[in-house]
Formats: structure tokens, sequence, C-alpha cells
């Protein structure tokens, strides 16, 4: 009896030791697996990241231009998009795409198998900015090539970092004008936040640095109750005054319904 407890004990132990060698077996037959797949994995992603596999064939440009072209653009990138699909990198074509002064914004995608697609915005401009530069709706200054900057737009000129104040006061002004039918060629504040207006009809406006918004709308409400009919005779008009306004009539056209001396002063 006590020899078959000896023999089944040695039994035992002999299946526990086949046991743990077959899951020791198991384990490292697993992990070899594990190292070959990660490895396979790590191959095929070095082979896609080659430059001659899948290579981006097609570009295409989204948005609309009147003032940058897709081909400048594709021009800008092309040493970029050479790579494969997964290697071309996006932020740099982004990045390429925004210093084409006339864009505003750029997003680059993947297209499976071989596109990038790049929306692209444009500037749109609302006023020339110290000659050189142009300001978008948005406020930005931008400053594209000087032979590329749109004719007819009104100029506005003020100290560096002024320009959001001057925009603001270009629409305001706009706004008032428009109940005379007249639009701003040019806008500027000086150094010392003096004002100074031309009117699209060639009538220049000296407006001070004080008040002028009030200033305006004095000229406007004068300007529709007696002036209106000798708008074309008028070459400059002086609103520093606190209640009234001096007029400076253009040579050999002084309006016979006013004195006959150079210039005409109006009061509130």
């Amino acid at each position: 009896m006590h020899k078959n407890k000896q023999y089944d004990r040695h039994q035992f132990l002999r299946v526990r030791k086949f046991q743990r060698g077959v899951l020791t077996a198991n384990a490292g037959a697993s992990l070899l697996f594990v190292v070959a797949l990660a490895g396979l994995a790590l191959w095929g992603l070095m082979s896609l990241a080659e430059s001659n596999v899948m290579p981006i064939k097609r570009v295409q440009v989204e948005g609309l231009f009147q003032h940058a072209n897709s081909g400048q653009l594709q021009n800008k990138i092309s040493n970029q998009t050479s790579g494969g699909f997964f290697n071309v990198n996006v932020s740099e074509i982004e990045n390429s795409v925004k210093e084409i002064s006339w864009i505003r914004s750029a997003s680059v995608r993947r297209v499976w198998p071989d596109t990038l697609r790049i929306f692209v915005e444009e500037q749109k401009p609302i006023a020339v900015w110290n000659k050189n530069g142009l300001l978008n709706i948005q406020g930005e200054v931008f400053y594209p090539p000087p032979d590329t900057i749109p004719t007819g737009l009104p100029a506005l000129t003020g100290p560096e970092g002024s320009h959001e104040i001057l925009l603001a006061q270009y629409k305001k002004m706009s706004l008032k004008l428009e109940k005379m039918d007249q639009g701003i060629q040019s806008l500027e504040m000086d150094d010392r936040h003096a004002w100074r207006l031309a009117l699209n009809s060639g009538v220049n406006l000296v407006m001070g640095r004080t008040d002028v918004n009030a200033a305006l709308d004095r000229f406007i409400e004068v300007f529709n109750n007696s002036l209106s009919k000798n708008m074309k005779e008028i070459a400059h008009v002086d609103l520093r005054y606190t209640n009234g306004f001096s007029v400076r009539w253009k040579p050999n056209t002084v309006s016979t319904t006013q004195s006959n001396s150079a210039s005409w002063r109006g009061n509130i």
C-alpha cells in the first residue's frame, strides 16, 4: 500500500513537470509569434514609408481664386509632394501654401490611395493699407506683390499698428456717407491722431483730432440742406470748428450763390 502511494506520487510529479514544460513551450511559441508579427508590421510600415511605394500622383486644389491661382500653389509645393502617401508632411505643405501672400488659410488632407486635397481660402481685401499693404475683411494686414494690389480700393493711412482703428472708423463713416451718395477715397490719421478724409467726388475734409464723427454729421446735415448742388465746386472743407465749418471752392468755380471770396463759413 505504501509503495502504491509512492508510485502515485511520482506519477503526479512527472505529470506536473510535463504540464509545466508544455506551458513553457507554448508561452515561448506565443512570444516568438508576437515578435515575428511585430517585426512584420514594422517592415510593412517601413516599406510603406518609402517614397516609391504608393507615391502621390494627384494634387487637388479647392477654393475660389481671384488673385492667386492653383498653378502657383502647385509649383510652391512641388518638392514636398514627391514622397509616398504615408510619409508626405501635410503640416509642412500647409505652411508652405500659407506663405503665398494672397492665401489666408489652407488645410491639407490625404485621400486614399494617391491624392492630396488642398482646401484654400484666398484673402479678400477691403482697403489699401499704408500704400504697400492691404487690409482684409477680418481687419488683418497682408503684403502681396505690389503689382497685384487691386485698383479702386479706398486707401487707409495711419501709424504702425493702428489699422484696426482706421478700419473701424472707415466702416462707420462709410455708413454715414451713404446718406449723401458719397464714398471714401482715402482716410488718414496722422501721428497726432488728426483725421483727414477724401471723398470719391474729390472733396477733402479736414476733421481734426476730436469728435470726428460729430463733425462729419454736421457736414452731412448742411450738405443735404444747402451744399449738395455745389458739390463739384468744393475743393476743401475744414470741420475743426465747434459749431460749423469752412468751405474752400475750386479755382474759377466759386458758386454765385455764395460770396466772391474763396472760402465760405457755415454755421449749424
